[in-house]
C-alpha cells in the first residue's frame, strides 16, 4: 500500500507540473515578464505556506542550524531561482540546477526532517533572491501590474498549487524513494505537456515529439518496472 502511494503522488506532482507548465505558456504569450512571474509566484507561495508550516511544525521542528539553513538556501537558489529565471533561455544549465536541486535534497531532508518547514523557507529564500533578479532585468514598473486575467490565474496556481502543494509531495517523496525515483517521472510531465498544450495552447505538434514522448515514456515504465523487480528482491 506505502509503495502504490510514493507512485500515485509522483504521478499526481507530473500533472501538477503539467498544469503549472501550460498556464505560465499562456501568462508568457500575454507577454508578461518572466522575472516578475517568477518573484510574484514565489511570494505567494511563502505567504501561503508560512502561517500553516507556523502551525503544524512550530512544536516539532527541530532546531535550525545555520549550516542547514545555508544549504536550503542554496536549494532556492538552484531548483527556484536559477531553474525557473534561466530555464526559458538556457535549458541545459535550468536541467543541471533541476537535477541537482534534487538530489541534494535528500541529504539536507536527512539533517532537517520537518518537510512544510524545509519547503517554506526554500519558497521564502527564493522570493529574496527573485526580488533581486526581476529588479535587475524588468525595470519598468508597469510590467509588475496583475490584473483579474490569466497571468493572476497562472500565478495563484504555480504558486499555491504548483510550489506549495508540489514541493512538499516532492519532498515526501524524496524522503521515502530518493531522488532518482522522483526524476523518473520527468518524461511523464513531458509526454502529458504535449499533448494537452497542443489542445489548450494550439501548438502544434511533430512526428518527432511524439516519438521522442514515446521513447521517454518506454524508458520510463522501464526504468521503474526494474526498480519494482529490484525492491522485490530486496
Amino acid at each position: 500500500m506505502n509503495d502504490a502511494k510514493v507512485y500515485l503522488v509522483a504521478v499526481l506532482i507530473s500533472f501538477i507540473r503539467v498544469g503549472m507548465q501550460i498556464l505560465t505558456k499562456a501568462a508568457f504569450n500575454t507577454g508578461m515578464s518572466i522575472t516578475v512571474f517568477v518573484f510574484y509566484r514565489q511570494v505567494i507561495a511563502s505567504l501561503f505556506l508560512a502561517p500553516i508550516a507556523f502551525v503544524l511544525e512550530r512544536k516539532r521542528a527541530p532546531p535550525l542550524p545555520f549550516r542547514v539553513c545555508f544549504q536550503i538556501f542554496m536549494l532556492a537558489c538552484l531548483g527556484l531561482t536559477v531553474y525557473f529565471n534561466i530555464g526559458t533561455f538556457l535549458m541545459t544549465i535550468a536541467a543541471s540546477a533541476l537535477s541537482l536541486w534534487m538530489v541534494l535534497q535528500g541529504p539536507v531532508l536527512k539533517a532537517y526532517p520537518s518537510k512544510l518547514l524545509f519547503t517554506t523557507l526554500q519558497c521564502l529564500f527564493s522570493t529574496v533572491q527573485s526580488f533581486f533578479v526581476a529588479l535587475a532585468f524588468e525595470r519598468d514598473f508597469s510590467r509588475w501590474k496583475l490584473g483579474l486575467d490569466i497571468n493572476l490565474i497562472s500565478v495563484a496556481y504555480g504558486s499555491i498549487i504548483g510550489i506549495g502543494v508540489s514541493y512538499y509531495l516532492q519532498s515526501w517523496t524524496i524522503e521515502k524513494r530518493g531522488p532518482v525515483f522522483l526524476a523518473m517521472f520527468m518524461p511523464l510531465t513531458l509526454a502529458i505537456t504535449m499533448i494537452l498544450s497542443s489542445f489548450l495552447l494550439g501548438e502544434q505538434v511533430t512526428l518527432g515529439s511524439v516519438l521522442g514522448g514515446s521513447l521517454m515514456v518506454g524508458g520510463l515504465y522501464s526504468v521503474l518496472w526494474g526498480k519494482s523487480k529490484e525492491h522485490v528482491d530486496i
